[in-house]
């Protein structure tokens, strides 16, 4: 059995190759990434075809975002928690 299974520190990517399980290194047909967990809520499967590979580029890119907000948010919060109003001029 080869391993098709890769985690990560907050997701696990799956491929396959059809219907068989696949190495990454092989020629898969499709992998699917989704968060660690018992539940399967916010998988994503992609093709390994043009079209596949740009939806994967497309999630990638709004995941960057919604991190990227995420810490801004989180900063502002701290930030007015203990009563800075500003980041610091550097």
């Amino acid at each position: 059995m080869n391993n098709h299974r890769v985690l990560h520190p907050f997701c696990q990517v799956t491929y396959w190759k059809n219907h068989t399980a696949s190495d990454p290194s092989e020629q898969w047909t499709h992998c699917r990434v989704s968060p660690l967990g018992m539940y399967t809520v916010g998988e994503m499967e992609f093709d390994n075809t043009d079209g596949g590979k740009y939806a994967a580029h497309c999630l990638v890119g709004f995941l960057e975002l919604a991190y990227d907000q995420g810490k801004r948010d989180a900063m502002k919060e701290l930030r007015e928690l203990i009563g800075v109003k500003e980041p610091w001029p550097r």
